[in-house]
């Protein structure tokens, strides 16, 4: 597998997205390459990636989205999953890295929305725990990427959020150099999966 070359296909498609950012479909653009990154990592191919996986990715690849990060973002609020039991369900700690699998990758991305759906809430979604917003409009407003916001949501601003991915981009690739059982996983799902090719 060319690791440069997938390297640099994927920091393309980042430039492509960014004049996107202010935009719904900017968001929609960076959840993808968080879910192909994903997938890549654990070799997924033809295969389903799991809510579990995807968490899982965002709080070992991400630097500033789980619980290790410097300063990590914490929600104020807990979460009650929606359950078929009779039994009554415990509230337990909102989750960065669930609210972006459940809002995010899930509800945005198939149906351009910030309210979580029944297998989302059984999952631990949470209706708007994700504050979409540009860089100019947050500095208007004094926000910042990954701060707390009204209502308990988690504010991302797009171009941040991009660059973050872009430095999740380059982190897997200098790993893969040194990992090979991660190049294998990369190389099957790429092989398996292979993204577009596009020449403008």
């Amino acid at each position: 597998m060319d690791l440069l070359y997938w390297k640099s296909y994927l920091h393309a498609r980042l430039d492509e997205i960014e004049p996107l950012m202010t935009t719904p479909w900017g968001f929609i653009c960076a959840c993808i390459l968080i879910e192909l990154l994903a997938r890549m990592v654990n070799g997924i191919g033809r295969g389903k990636l799991t809510r579990q996986q995807y968490e899982a990715f965002v709080v070992e690849w991400m630097d500033d989205y789980g619980p290790q990060a410097e300063h990590p973002f914490k929600y104020n609020s807990t979460v009650v999953r929606l359950a078929n039991s009779s039994e009554p369900p415990e509230a337990e700690e909102k989750s960065l890295a669930t609210q972006m699998y459940c809002i995010m990758r899930s509800s945005m991305v198939h149906n351009l929305s910030l309210v979580a759906g029944d297998s989302e809430l059984r999952s631990g979604g949470v209706d708007y725990s994700i504050h979409l917003t540009d860089r100019k409009t947050a500095v208007a407003q004094g926000l910042k990427h990954l701060q707390n916001y009204d209502n308990d949501a988690a504010v991302f601003v797009g171009e941040d959020f991009l660059e973050d991915i872009g430095k999740v981009i380059d982190k897997v690739f200098a790993a893969a150099e040194a990992d090979d059982a991660l190049k294998a996983n990369m190389a099957s799902h790429l092989s398996s999966r292979t993204p577009v090719s596009w020449k403008s």
